[in-house]
């Protein structure tokens, strides 16, 4: 069996630092009901589209901890091995 890849995910926002979201992505990971979490680092960059559910452009800034956002990757990666952080394409505001 190989690996699972994921190109995007739902989670809610646990920290903010220096254009980068730490993201709870456990509900991904685990794809069962368990209840151990698990964290996911997602960069920011210039091309990252910022948006709201409506599709209004955002800010880094109009994000907040605790947000719930949608997280669509640049590449699909595995988010259990990868070390490197993750690189988003789009990050969609839900809450």
């Amino acid at each position: 069996m190989g690996l699972i890849k994921t190109e995007k995910f739902i989670g809610e926002i646990n920290a903010i630092n220096d254009n980068v979201f730490t993201i709870d992505c456990s509900d991904e990971v685990n794809k069962t009901d368990d209840l151990w979490g698990f964290e996911c680092s997602v960069q920011v960059i210039d091309e990252t589209l910022l948006k709201d559910k409506n599709g209004k452009k955002l800010k880094f800034e109009d994000f907040k901890e605790g947000l719930e956002v949608e997280v669509i990757l640049n590449s699909p990666t595995d988010l259990m091995n990868d070390t490197e952080p993750l690189i988003a394409d789009k990050i969609t505001k839900l809450s």
